[in-house]
């Protein structure tokens, strides 16, 4: 396969007619592989990367391969329905939207140089098996069932028997009433289900202010704290979900089995403001500093040494790597055996922690407007770049978790289209699964919008009963 032309985002370097093989794959960071190989979705991208490094047998690499494909080709035939393109012709006959021999074009997207061992005819593959389904092997789908203000026990109980090699989780909340919330699951259920989990994890399970660190509970044995684990793998390969807030030398500890990100640093993140401040100004000058202020702050954290210039930066080290590392270290060692399965490296997790927390600048990105809008419509548009400008760091995740179901940043458009209502049903309406916002184009002012939207984010309760 050739690439005519595309441009690598880290070397900046142009790259033409350039064979595309499983070594460059690897080489390609996730935006190349979206943007120049075409392959948008966050999962695809993973199965890609962990096919390529699969040791496996010439049968698990079919049905690995024919599962895949059958599963975008159900997706695509799910996508035709939506397209304005689409006709009842393509219903009737649905291999009108596909290509004729989806396996070797699939294999020729995703850049795989054809072998003995991924070739489809010596997979045994054609469209027959793709489009039945047959020989394919079957996956069983648990439904997890969840209650607001109960997530977090729930999926935790859920994911205990959840087997990620074999299985398939679909969420369904129930609301007050006992009723399920009527919603169709294109990923803004799975997105709101997994941010409400996290949330209720960071509040019950943690501890830290900016950054957190799991502590131990008498209620969460090693099944429990494995079933976190399974939920952190089920959040990235399905939607790309990283529990961002959980500290990265912790982290590291728990998926590599060592760490390199300076404990120090992360430390400051994790206690109070004031507590970091002190700490860092005895380090920089320690003649100015309150000292009482300073015992206090040691003795919480357990010190039983004398502070003085000379050794305060190697105690605040200790406290950091005790608090980080050593405290948590059963938890990192439950989750070690499962995370290490997820696909990535220490330059990428690293990556991760800057690219997927929310900024207003990078927000206001994400927002896609119609190509032609009214003078209404267009100062409307203006009120939203401001109201996202001014957001504080929690609303802005609300935001983003309102429009999206994510509170990070997963989803690379938000689009946002005009409606024509007045009244008390203006209102702003969001559809998680296409990423979808609509607002009226009836406000009068900048004031009037942001009391309106500040509302409804503050409310807490969002009912998705669109399908």
């Amino acid at each position: 396969m050739e690439c005519k032309t595309w441009i690598n985002t880290t070397t900046d370097l142009r790259l033409e007619s350039f064979e595309i093989t499983p070594d460059l794959v690897h080489m390609m960071s996730d935006v190349e592989l979206s943007n120049y190989m075409y392959l948008p979705v966050h999962g695809d991208r993973l199965r890609l990367r962990q096919y390529l490094n699969d040791s496996c047998s010439v049968v698990d690499k079919r049905n690995k391969l024919l599962k895949t494909m059958h599963e975008k080709m159900e997706q695509a035939k799910h996508r035709g329905k939506t397209d304005k393109n689409y006709s009842s012709s393509d219903e009737e006959n649905p291999s009108n939207s596909l290509p004729r021999d989806i396996v070797s074009a699939a294999i020729e997207v995703s850049g795989i140089v054809p072998d003995d061992t991924i070739n489809p005819s010596a997979l045994g593959i054609d469209d027959e098996d793709l489009h039945s389904g047959e020989n394919i092997i079957q996956y069983r789908e648990v439904i997890v069932k969840l209650h607001r203000g109960h997530v977090l026990n729930e999926m935790v109980n859920s994911f205990k028997a959840i087997d990620l090699n074999n299985d398939t989780g679909r969420f369904q909340t129930i609301m007050p009433n006992g009723k399920i919330e009527i919603a169709e699951d294109g990923g803004g259920v799975t997105r709101d289900s997994l941010t409400e989990f996290w949330d209720e994890f960071y509040e019950q399970c943690t501890l830290g202010t900016s950054q957190k660190v799991p502590f131990l509970r008498h209620d969460f044995d090693e099944e429990e704290w494995r079933a976190v684990a399974k939920i952190i793998c089920f959040g990235w390969t399905s939607q790309g979900y990283f529990p961002l807030q959980l500290s990265l030398p912790f982290m590291e500890q728990s998926i590599f089995g060592l760490f390199t990100t300076d404990v120090a640093e992360s430390f400051y993140k994790v206690v109070p403001d004031h507590e970091s401040k002190c700490l860092r100004n005895a380090i920089t000058d320690f003649s100015k500093i309150d000292l009482e202020e300073l015992l206090d702050v040691l003795d919480a954290h357990d010190v039983r040494k004398s502070p003085n210039q000379s050794n305060i930066a190697r105690i605040v080290q200790e406290i950091a790597h005790k608090e980080l590392i050593q405290t948590p270290m059963f938890v990192a060692y439950c989750w070690g055996d499962i995370l290490k399965n997820i696909l990535i490296t220490e330059d990428q997790l690293n990556e991760l922690y800057l690219n997927l927390k929310p900024s207003p600048r990078s927000v206001i990105k994400l927002l896609s407007f119609p190509d032609t809008m009214t003078i209404e419509e267009t100062s409307v548009s203006q009120h939203l770049k401001r109201f996202v400008r001014e957001l504080d760091s929690d609303h802005l995740r609300k935001f983003l978790r309102f429009t999206t179901g994510s509170d990070l940043m997963i989803i690379k458009t938000i689009y946002v289209s005009f409606v024509n209502v007045t009244g008390f049903a203006r209102r702003p309406v969001a559809h998680t699964c296409s990423c979808m916002l609509e607002i009226s184009s009836s406000y009068e002012s900048y004031p009037q919008f942001r009391s309106e939207f500040i509302s409804v984010l503050e409310s807490n309760i969002w009912i998705m009963d669109i399908i």
